[in-house]
C-alpha cells in the first residue's frame, strides 16, 4: 500500500493506493495515525480512491475492526471511494465500535463533514 501525505492547516490529507489486502491496511492505518499523532492532527481525510476492491468481503469487516482500535476518539476520520467497491460494510464495523468515520463519493462533501463535524457513518 503506498501512502502519500499533504498537511493542512486543520487536517491531514492521505492518498492510499494499492491492493486492499488485511495485513497492508492495518499498516497503513497505523502508520497513518502515527503521521497525524506527530503532527498533532485529530483530522484525516483519505483518499482511497485508488485502492482496489477486496479479494474477500472479510477484509472490510477486517479493516473497519482495525479502524475503530486505532482511529478512535479524538480522530475524526472522512474517508473518498469510488462507488463501485463501496457497499458500507467496513464503514459500519468502523462505526459501530465507536470510530467517528464517514464514506464518500467526492472530496468536497468528505471535507465539508470531516471540517463541519457532522454526524458518523453519515454520508
Amino acid at each position: 500500500m503506498e501512502i502519500t501525505y499533504r498537511y493542512e492547516p486543520n487536517f491531514l490529507f492521505v492518498e492510499l493506493c494499492g491492493e486492499w489486502r488485511t495485513e497492508d491496511m492495518k499498516h497503513a492505518i497505523e502508520a497513518v495515525r502515527d503521521n497525524a499523532v506527530q503532527q498533532g492532527l485529530t483530522r484525516l481525510c483519505i483518499d482511497a480512491r485508488k485502492v482496489l476492491k477486496p479479494d474477500y468481503e472479510m477484509i472490510r469487516f477486517y479493516t473497519g475492526e482495525h479502524i475503530a482500535r486505532i482511529w478512535h476518539q479524538p480522530f475524526r476520520t472522512a474517508v473518498v471511494v469510488i462507488p463501485e467497491i463501496y457497499n458500507r460494510f467496513g464503514e459500519t464495523v468502523a462505526v459501530n465500535r465507536a470510530a467517528v468515520i464517514a464514506c464518500f463519493f467526492e472530496e468536497k462533501d468528505a471535507l465539508g463533514w470531516l471540517l463541519q463535524g457532522g454526524e458518523a457513518g453519515g454520508r
